[in-house]
């Protein structure tokens, strides 16, 4: 149902914006035992977060999180290790690829099959995400876009040649197509941006990977990262906090609808 709904989406360009505020009948807490899992392999990690925090499904964008009580401006909601984040340093092959998108899908690939990050990626969609889930003829009913076609024409060259990249390298311990294509899949629709040391970088955080995405200005929280502990920590930037019930939304980064369109599944 959620690839579904994301085909149609993205046929249809729907441009439809999900508010920040969480009615009660469109979320429902995430399955206690998935919880209890997911954030006991956080804290043996060194991740806290406010015990406000509630993982949820929503109906229209899978899973969220929200707040169970008011969050005041500049509380930490969550703050973790950078080491414990996949980003393209996690792989060894990083410096074989030319985009850190790259080593970061791969990381992502190699995180899925190992046992010790099972509670985390037991929450990552199975299917593929963004049009990299897309067959031609799905592609040909976006090309009323032509920001798109072009995105995704470059896109697929750079990940063509980065996968042959991978191939020469791994031989046959490298993913198949189908799982490279998730991967990347994975990557874009969770990827956010962190500036570290003064350079921006894409990382997939856990438990911050469940926030949604809103756009600058829109989102009630921020990515930092803090130097003396060495931790991504994602703070409240609402000047009002944000009230008990809403969503907690970040920005993956400064994306324009084609971008949207090509990992989201949404502008």
């Amino acid at each position: 149902p959620a690839a579904d709904r994301q085909r149609r989406a993205l046929a249809l360009g729907n441009h439809t914006h999900q508010s920040s505020v969480v009615d009660a009948a469109s979320t429902i807490p995430m399955a206690k035992s998935q919880q209890d899992a997911l954030l006991a392999w956080c804290a043996q990690r060194g991740i806290t977060w406010s015990q406000h925090l509630q993982l949820v499904s929503t109906e229209d964008e899978g899973g969220g999180a929200v707040t169970t009580a008011h969050l005041p401006h500049l509380s930490t909601v969550i703050s973790l290790p950078r080491k414990v984040a996949l980003s393209a340093d996690t792989n060894a092959l990083n410096a074989a690829l030319k985009k850190d998108v790259h080593a970061l899908a791969l990381s992502a690939i190699k995180a899925k099959a190992a046992p010790e990050f099972a509670p985390w990626v037991a929450l990552w969609p199975n299917f593929t995400e963004g049009t990299w889930s897309l067959s031609a003829a799905e592609r040909e009913a976006l090309s009323w876009c032509a920001e798109l076609r072009e995105l995704d024409e470059q896109e697929d060259a750079a990940a063509a040649e980065a996968y042959e990249e991978i191939v020469k390298q791994d031989g046959t311990a490298a993913p198949t197509p189908e799982e490279w294509r998730w991967g990347l899949g994975l990557v874009s629709s969770r990827a956010a941006d962190v500036v570290i040391n003064g350079e921006v970088r894409s990382v997939v955080p856990p438990l911050i990977d469940m926030f949604n995405h809103r756009s600058k200005g829109e989102c009630n929280l921020a990515l930092h990262f803090d130097r003396e502990t060495d931790c991504i920590v994602a703070k409240v930037v609402q000047s009002e906090g944000i009230a008990a019930g809403a969503q907690l939304t970040i920005s993956y980064g400064e994306k324009d609808n084609a971008q949207l369109l090509h990992g989201y599944g949404f502008a």
